[in-house]
């Protein structure tokens, strides 16, 4: 916020939260850079990938004044909290890895040591876990791009067959969202790769 005419300080008393905030308990020196403007502005850096990102903030320009309270509106940003709220992450979850073997009209899920969990922050890893040892195959973030596909934007893999950068998926949720059937496009032949997951869930729930 720019300061109000007149004040000469060099600092001014804030509060910055999730919250509004009748008082401003803290002090923070004023910012001068001719990037922004010119004069002295009090400035605050919002963490809008945050669930709870900091958009309340109460200013005391000097000892006599009357605080006064600011709320930032994200509505027009794309933030990870928005996104949950609106359900733009459906296949939020922990999910591992699994093969059905089909022996005639029976059909087995079994499951593998493969997970890949999708945040509903829109973070992104997969997970090997073999005997006593849990590796992180790939981490990054994912976008939903509509209610079948995603991109997954990958960072520097330990595996050698990964390159970092924006993998292309399919999905398609089955059994109310119990099965998560995913396609992954390599750029090495062209083709799409199928992939099924199943949801991990808490122990006793459905």
């Amino acid at each position: 916020g720019d300061y109000p005419e007149g004040f000469q300080g060099d600092a001014v008393r804030y509060s910055f939260g999730t919250q509004a905030s009748q008082e401003a308990s803290s002090t923070t020196a004023l910012t001068v850079d001719p990037a922004i403007g010119e004069g002295k502005f009090a400035v605050f850096f919002i963490n809008a990938s945050s669930l709870t990102p900091k958009t309340h903030i109460t200013l005391q320009w000097g000892e006599e004044a009357q605080p006064v309270r600011y709320e930032v509106d994200l509505s027009g940003v794309k933030t990870p909290a928005a996104a949950r709220e609106k359900g733009e992450y459906p296949i939020a979850g922990i999910w591992q890895m699994a093969v059905e073997i089909i022996d005639g009209a029976k059909v087995q899920i079994v499951r593998g040591p493969i997970f890949k969990i999708l945040g509903e922050d829109g973070s992104m890893c997969n997970l090997n876990a073999m005997g006593q040892q849990a590796v992180l195959t790939q981490q990054g973030t994912y976008e939903m791009t509509s209610d079948s596909t995603y991109v997954e934007n990958l960072l520097p893999s330990a595996r050698n067959n990964f390159t970092p950068g924006q993998g292309r998926m399919k999905y398609r949720l089955e059994d109310g969202g119990r099965i998560l059937r995913a396609q992954w496009f390599n750029e090495a032949t062209g083709q799409w790769q199928p992939e099924m997951y199943v949801r991990v869930t808490l122990e006793g729930t459905k």
